[in-house]
């Protein structure tokens, strides 16, 4: 802990927020198993990257479908109550994919159950976070938060992809349902979080909210900064599902690794780039929107020198690996960056017992950016191939970033 800063080393001796987050990471983890094997699974059986599109299809539907009840059940409800019931019933999941591996209908089928389930634990999480700290804790508390969602997700990739290479999908999944159940465990010790006080009983009270959520909602709509930073976080989700559909055939037909090898060679470089973007963000001094711009200008600039590098030298020397290495830590680097700035400006400008509401939102927009971009990247791939993909997306990502950096600097927001 002496090596962490200040605010971080502060924050830490907050026990709620310390649950929180040992909660999340377990989570994460068990997440990141279970989207790994699923992902792998069905393109072992299928090898196609529509197979994948399937699975990612039910990572992010059921958000379209269940995330306005979960939100608003997140500000209506004690979040700590939704939270453990989420990672239980997942558990639950789990446990119905063990006895269906090999079946790709079955597997899809309980995935669009198990993210259903997820659509109700992710507001409930996200709106939570800000409960528990203060007000000008609130970038570090985000900091430490993304970094626990894709630190605790890159964690169990890492460990998932060396038992999946070494032990099979079975296993992981038997860790996958331990993981859970010590978050489970672990959101027990947490203390009651209504997001409000409570106004009337039973149905008068759950009337009474709903309309102030309601209220609420149309007022947040209409502030267009607010969706500028919910545009960007779907924005980020649209490339992750993008990278998720397209990254098992591109390292298998591309680079030459397979599927059960290609996540050994990524997910450590991957965390590299959430380590320094999730630490350098609390230390700039940059207004959030040019973070923001910044952070995908920089995604935008390495796919298109991985895509130029790819086109005119096909040759997979030390310098080809170094710019391919230098390519995930960049996207990880400007994606964690995005997600943390945009975050805090949602979390700072709505009070948290409307949060639920905000960050169903959010997985609203998101849910439907992950199915769009996963839907138009495999026909996309299948008319232009991978190396047009990583030209024309990275011209458009440095173009958008460069856009949002220069009006960020001139608005100051």
């Amino acid at each position: 802990m002496i090596l962490l800063p200040s605010p971080y080393r502060q924050i830490f001796k907050n026990k709620d927020f310390l649950d929180l987050t040992i909660t999340n990471i377990f989570a994460q983890a068990a997440f990141a198993f279970l989207t790994l094997i699923l992902v792998t699974s069905v393109f072992a059986v299928t090898k196609s990257n529509f197979g994948v599109s399937g699975v990612v299809l039910s990572f992010v539907l059921p958000g379209l479908v269940l995330v306005a009840f979960s939100g608003i059940a997140a500000d209506l409800f004690d979040r700590k109550k939704i939270i453990s019931f989420s990672i239980l019933a997942i558990a639950v999941m789990v446990l119905g994919i063990l006895l269906s591996l090999g079946n790709v209908f079955l597997m899809i089928a309980l995935s669009f159950a198990y993210h259903g389930l997820l659509a109700f634990y992710l507001p409930a999480f996200s709106a939570a976070s800000a409960q528990v700290v203060q007000r000008k804790q609130l970038l570090v508390a985000n900091s430490v938060f993304t970094f626990c969602v894709v630190g605790g997700q890159i964690g169990g990739f890492l460990l998932v992809s060396v038992l999946h290479f070494f032990l099979q999908a079975r296993f992981s999944l038997w860790v996958s349902e331990a993981l859970l159940l010590l978050a489970f465990w672990r959101s027990r010790s947490l203390p009651q979080l209504l997001p409000r006080k409570k106004v009337g009983r039973g149905l008068e009270y759950i009337i009474k909210t709903t309309k102030q959520i309601l209220w609420a909602f149309f007022y947040i709509y209409n502030r267009r900064l607010l969706w500028f930073f919910v545009s960007m976080i779907a924005l980020i989700y649209g490339v992750y599902s993008l990278g998720v559909t397209l990254g098992p055939g591109f390292f298998d037909e591309v680079i030459g690794l397979p599927i059960k090898s290609s996540p050994l060679f990524v997910f450590p470089f991957v965390a590299v780039g959430l380590l320094i973007g999730g630490y350098l963000v609390h230390l700039s001094v940059t207004d959030e929107g040019t973070l923001v711009g910044w952070g995908i200008g920089l995604m935008g600039a390495l796919s298109l020198l991985l895509g130029l590098v790819l086109r005119f030298d096909h040759g997979k020397n030390i310098l080809f690996w170094g710019i391919l290495a230098l390519f995930i830590v960049a996207v990880s680097f400007g994606a964690v960056t995005v997600i943390i700035a945009s975050r805090t400006v949602l979390q700072r400008l709505v009070v948290h017992k409307y949060q639920g509401t905000v960050f169903a939102a959010v997985i609203t927009l998101s849910a439907f950016a992950a199915a769009s971009s996963s839907i138009l990247g495999v026909v996309i791939e299948a008319v232009l191939g991978y190396v047009n993909i990583l030209i024309f997306g990275g011209m458009l990502l440095v173009s958008i970033g460069g856009l949002i950096a220069a009006v960020s600097f001139k608005w100051k927001f």
